[in-house]
């Protein structure tokens, strides 16, 4: 992850639990081979990979 997920206190335990929530709540699962951080930067890009995912 980037410096400024570090500044927001975003560590990576914390981004681990909040991809098992969004598992449970959007019925998708994450492939940590396919992860990439360009998913994970801002909402936008996050909704649109889970929509992706939701395609599959």
């Amino acid at each position: 992850m980037t410096g400024e997920k570090n500044d927001l206190g975003v560590d990576s335990t914390t981004i681990i639990e909040i991809l098992l929530e969004l598992e449970e709540t959007f019925d998708v699962e994450f492939d940590v081979e396919d992860l990439e951080p360009g998913n994970l930067e801002n909402v936008t890009s996050l909704s649109d990979y889970i929509f992706e995912l939701k395609k599959m």
